[in-house]
C-alpha cells in the first residue's frame, strides 16, 4: 500500500503536544476574554464621562471575579456625585452657584447615562471579542 504517500508521525506528536499545552489551563482564554472586556468597558465609561475637574473620570474602577463558572466584570465609580451625573438630579431653580458664576435655570438636569451607554456598547462588541480571542488561542495549536 505504498500508493498513499509518506506519513511523518513526528508532526502528529508535535500537534498532540500543543493540544496538551492548551489543555493545561483551559480557563486561560476565558480570563483573557474577561480582561479584554473589562478594559473595553472601563475605556468606554471613561470616554463617556464628562470632564469638569477630571475627578469623575478618575473615579472609575473595574474588577473581575469568578463566581462558579462565570467571570463577572464589575464597573463602579466611587465619586460621591457620580449617580447624579449618570441618572440626573433636581436642583433649586434660580439659586446662584458661585463656582460657575451663574444662577440655575432648570429644576431638573437629565443624566447622561454614561454607565448604561458604555455597557450597551461593550455588550454589542462581546461576540467579536470572544471570537477573536478564542481564534487566537486555538491558532497556537495549529502552527
Amino acid at each position: 500500500m505504498s500508493g498513499f504517500g509518506e506519513f511523518d508521525i513526528i508532526e502528529i506528536e508535535k500537534f498532540q503536544k500543543k493540544l496538551e499545552e492548551l489543555a493545561d489551563d483551559p480557563d486561560e482564554v476565558l480570563r483573557d476574554c474577561a480582561k479584554k472586556i473589562a478594559s473595553m468597558l472601563l475605556n468606554a465609561a471613561v470616554n463617556r464621562t464628562p470632564v469638569i475637574t477630571g475627578t469623575l473620570r478618575r473615579g472609575w474602577n473595574v474588577q473581575i471575579r469568578l463566581e462558579g463558572n462565570d467571570y463577572i466584570v464589575e464597573l463602579s465609580n466611587n465619586v460621591e456625585y457620580a449617580p447624579y451625573v449618570n441618572y440626573g438630579h433636581r436642583q433649586e431653580k434660580g439659586r446662584y452657584v458661585p463656582s460657575i458664576g451663574k444662577k440655575l435655570k432648570k429644576g431638573w438636569v437629565p443624566g447622561n447615562k454614561m454607565l448604561e451607554k458604555s455597557i450597551e456598547d461593550v455588550r454589542n462588541a462581546i461576540p467579536k471579542v470572544l471570537e477573536k480571542e478564542i481564534y487566537d488561542y486555538l491558532k497556537g495549536a495549529f502552527k
